[in-house]
């Protein structure tokens, strides 16, 4: 209820109905005036849809891109031999954890591969030392491509500034099949692709069907192969190396010849050493002698076995005649004093 007063200067009363316009109760000569409540104008559907778009647009690139728009960034660059492995977006690694992105591949030429790449590093990657080194490794087969792989470098060295440089002596890059092919020359990448070629042909038709049908005894192979490689390396150091040696001198006779007659087993060593000085020789120089005076000999007879039994052959072997000549031509007869 609303009092008024009219222009007689007599008081009136204003009801407000329940439909809320004013309504004169009493009171001659009063006027009022009605006026409507204020009505919300609806929104433009294309306001509506302006705004949604606007939301849209940066949940997209927070989700994408992770950075707060007109920020600065830590950034760094590295220079390459080669960079063509590297593209823009690759993330920059720190002991396997990201700590940044490759933000830009810029070569120093048409048709190189030499590149300067610049890196922005996040705070949990700083800092970043002046002895830092940088490497291109390969991503595991589900992520793919390659990762730059950053190693921040000694603590007792520089911080490098943002916008500072990695040399290129401190970054490496793997070497692709297509450089290991480039060095091979004419000859061997024929070679190679007539291997290649065989290799489709053996493994296509029946060679590939009778391939998988050999691969349930594969186990059994690898088990006696093993017992086999294990044994060909020998009981002692080097056995394996000096069998190898002793059957290139008799692979190089049968070359020239064609057959070995005989075997003349004639080296030999010593150390010289005075005879009442028992620490002039040690265990290896014990080992040494015999590998050579007796291991030796060995070693070139199994190696000349085969050939020497097709030709009746013979073995001579020569040795020392110390063992004759009391204390022997290794010992230093000068009188110990």
């Amino acid at each position: 209820m609303l009092g008024a007063i009219d222009a007689a200067g007599s008081c009136s009363r204003l009801e407000m109905p329940d439909d809320g316009h004013l309504a004169q109760a009493a009171g001659p000569g009063a006027a009022v005036t009605e006026r409507s409540p204020r009505r919300r104008r609806p929104r433009s559907p294309f306001a509506a849809g302006l705004v949604s778009l606007f939301v849209i647009v940066i949940a997209v690139y927070f989700g994408f891109t992770k950075a707060i728009p007109f920020q600065h960034h830590f950034t760094i660059h590295a220079a390459f031999k080669t960079a063509n492995n590297i593209k823009k977006g690759s993330p920059v690694r720190i002991a396997g954890v990201n700590v940044g992105k490759v933000t830009g591949v810029h070569f120093l030429g048409q048709g190189q591969s030499a590149a300067v790449v610049d890196m922005r590093i996040d705070d949990t990657g700083l800092p970043i030392h002046t002895d830092a080194t940088v490497k291109v490794r390969p991503r595991i087969f589900l992520e793919g491509n390659f990762f730059m792989d950053l190693s921040p470098g000694s603590p007792s060295a520089p911080a490098i500034r943002d916008g500072g440089m990695i040399p290129v002596t401190q970054t490496s890059a793997p070497v692709q099949l297509d450089q290991v092919l480039s060095v091979l020359q004419t000859s061997t990448r024929s070679d190679l692709q007539t291997l290649l070629h065989e290799l489709s042909v053996g493994f296509g038709g029946e060679g590939g069907l009778g391939f998988n049908r050999s691969l349930q005894y594969q186990g059994t192979a690898d088990r006696t192969g093993a017992i086999v490689s294990d044994a060909t390396l020998g009981t002692a150091e080097h056995d394996l190396s000096n069998y190898i040696k002793g059957a290139g001198a008799t692979a190089a006779a049968l070359d020239r010849w064609g057959r070995i007659d005989g075997l003349v087993n004639n080296a030999g060593t010593t150390k010289f050493a005075p005879m009442r000085k028992l620490d002039a020789l040690d265990a290896a120089d014990f080992q040494r002698i015999y590998a050579v005076n007796t291991i030796g000999a060995y070693q070139m007879v199994r190696a000349c076995e085969a050939p020497l039994r097709t030709a009746r052959g013979a073995v001579v072997n020569v040795s020392s005649i110390s063992s004759t000549m009391g204390p022997g031509v290794n010992i230093d007869t000068t009188p110990y004093r």
